[in-house]
């Protein structure tokens, strides 16, 4: 199966503020690895992104016990699929994700519950 992949789309995950700090713009799209498809070996398609400073991205990646003292899981499935959504908007549909994806269903769920 072929990743989905849009730079455009992680040119505007970059430009939201940092989900850490709120530094503006964030400069990075940060991929999220969690769920059934994905691991440390595997990118993630470019949906699963939100917005991070360099420092932060890496603190990410080096420290995620640290980074998750402020950034909870649901901060980021939220700025994810906000960001999504807007996307979407903008797009007039053009990018959509896979239904199956369990992420996907997981992050939609708690977005309809704000």
């Amino acid at each position: 199966m072929k990743k989905a992949k849009n730079d455009e789309y992680l040119f505007f995950v970059a430009q939201h503020e940092c989900l850490f700090c709120g530094k503006s713009p964030a400069s990075q799209a940060c991929h999220i690895r969690w769920g059934p498809t994905c691991g440390l070996a595997y990118k993630p398609v470019d949906y699963r992104s939100v917005p991070l400073c360099f420092e932060h991205h890496d603190l990410s990646h080096n420290d995620p016990k640290l980074f998750h003292l402020t950034v909870t899981r649901e901060d980021i499935y939220k700025a994810m699929f906000e960001q999504l959504l807007e996307w979407l908007e903008l797009k007039d549909g053009e990018y959509t994700p896979p239904k199956y994806d369990a992420v996907y269903q997981e992050g939609m769920e708690l977005l309809n519950k704000s």
